[in-house]
């Protein structure tokens, strides 16, 4: 794990100071809100050029990357605020992606930073890789989960993993720097304001091992409340009396009202793609 993630992770630099860490999945570098918007100077170092992070094309004649999206979070965490920015960065084919895998209670998760240390013997900085475990705890609140985790000032906006997928990302801890929130992926990869790429294959096949016919998925938006009568369907007219409703659900490895709202969402878009394609 160490040698494939590394490269994709960054630490966010103002001088010789470390105020915060990023990372390169799905084509975007991506950090929390509020560590470049507290540093407006602060950069990353792509090879040997300091690339700054703002919102402006170039910043008294220095390279920049634009952004996406900046959030309204800061550091005193706000739980219905989405505390992440995102940054274009498409060239890199990163072994990072985001995923909605919803971490469970005692579950051990890594989380990973890039530190930047001090060489005396050559008087020059190189990175180093840092890993720690994190245990995730019951609180939760808004857009936010909680770890117990070890991490240090300069760690916000580090990614929180599930083997290479992202899972959470670091805003900050607690005075002791042993409890630490992570921002959900799902709080900010639905907002509609935001298109963020991600392979949602991986929760279909979870919920539907063997895909969806037409009349599997027009029960399951039904079950889901969805409002379809605009695409023309009638239950008896499809020949779908109420016994046969409930076999159909009964045949489903998942319960519909068990059923997160990102499984939900992500299942509604399946399965009325489903019926649209055969209709």
């Amino acid at each position: 794990m160490r040698y494939s993630i590394a490269p994709y992770i960054y630490p966010i630099m103002v001088g010789n100071d470390c105020v915060g860490q990023g990372f390169v999945a799905d084509g975007f570098f991506i950090t929390a809100a509020h560590v470049v918007k507290d540093n407006p100077n602060c950069y990353i170092k792509i090879g040997d050029h300091k690339v700054m992070l703002c919102n402006y094309k170039y910043q008294y004649g220095r390279k920049v990357i634009d952004a996406y999206y900046i959030g309204k979070g800061d550091t005193y965490k706000d739980p219905k605020q989405i505390d992440v920015a995102l940054y274009k960065f498409s060239s890199s084919n990163s072994s990072l992606h985001l995923n909605l895998h919803k971490p469970k209670v005692g579950e051990i998760l890594n989380s990973c930073c890039v530190v930047p240390a001090f060489d005396t013997t050559t008087n020059i900085y190189h990175n180093e890789f840092s890993e720690e475990n994190a245990m995730v705890l019951k609180a939760e609140e808004g857009n936010y989960f909680y770890c117990e985790c070890e991490r240090f000032c300069g760690s916000s906006g580090s990614p929180l993993l599930w083997e290479n997928q992202v899972v959470g990302i670091m805003h900050g801890g607690d005075d002791n720097g042993l409890i630490c929130a992570f921002l959900k992926i799902e709080s900010f990869i639905f907002d509609i304001d935001i298109t963020v790429e991600y392979d949602k294959s991986e929760i279909i096949r979870k919920l539907l091992p063997c895909g969806a016919d037409r009349t599997t998925a027009i029960i399951i938006l039904y079950a889901l409340n969805i409002d379809i009568t605009i695409m023309g369907i009638d239950l008896v007219e499809e020949g779908i009396y109420e016994t046969g409703y409930y076999a159909v659900l009964d045949k489903l490895p998942f319960k519909i009202d068990e059923l997160s709202k990102v499984e939900r969402e992500v299942l509604d878009e399946y399965c009325t793609c489903v019926v649209h394609q055969t209709m």
